[in-house]
């Protein structure tokens, strides 16, 4: 089912089940979204437009202006949606920001299309839609430059990155009946941090008894 796919995949990758992660005291607390049925994967139902717009641009602004802190917008229902830090503290810098033919090449170091994802299907209302309303939410962002790309295109980049999200050891987002619902809606700062700590010695575990490089694998959802 949805809901063991996850599991399965974790357990492939050889993050830690939750189970073994409570024993230890670690386990973060995540919020499931409610499995209401969405009518069409393929239906918008969100709209961000005006004033709304400009105050997502600043909360946006923000979030990254301070990547190492978790953050909380306000979603597209005026309630709090939390998301964990943009990035890992102590990591390394980059001058530029990775070249994506969809973003702003002058966007902020630390903003991935990964990032305006999770970002998305945060503010969703209630943590769930459908990944049109993503796509459309990704799109909405002041850092998105893939306007010239097909709605196809757009479709395929944002589901690529939903399905990369869900196989996370801490995934933020799970797909539901006819669409996608997001899991750390109600985490404090502290869950968030517990679940960064808990991720950082699974890394160095899999390091030291694997040898394998984990260069590339995404970075914590938020």
């Amino acid at each position: 089912s949805p809901r063991e796919a996850p599991a399965k995949a974790n357990k492939k990758r050889g993050c830690p089940s939750v189970a073994a992660l409570t024993e230890r005291g670690e386990a973060p607390v995540a919020k499931s979204p409610k499995e209401s049925p969405i009518k069409s994967s393929r239906s918008i139902s969100v709209s961000l437009e005006g004033e709304a717009l400009a105050r997502f641009h600043e909360e946006e602004r923000r979030r990254y202006e301070s990547p190492f802190e978790p953050f909380r917008y306000t979603s597209l229902e005026g309630k709090p949606a939390a998301v964990a830090a943009a990035a890992k503290k102590g990591s390394k810098g980059r001058e530029k920001p990775t070249p994506h033919t969809m973003l702003d090449p002058d966007r902020p170091v630390v903003v991935s299309f990964a990032s305006l994802v999770r970002d998305a299907v945060a503010r969703l209302p209630g943590g769930e839609g459908t990944k049109a309303d993503i796509v459309y939410l990704v799109c909405r962002s002041q850092y998105f430059a893939g306007h010239t790309a097909t709605q196809h295109q757009k479709a395929v980049s944002v589901g690529t990155t939903l399905d990369r999200l869900q196989k996370e050891c801490d995934p933020c987002v799970q797909n539901i009946k006819g669409g996608w619902g997001y899991l750390h809606l109600g985490r404090s700062d502290e869950d968030f941090e517990k679940a960064a700590a808990a991720a950082a010695r699974e890394r160095k575990r899999r390091r030291k008894y694997s040898g394998d490089s984990i260069e590339g694998e995404p970075a914590p959802a938020g």
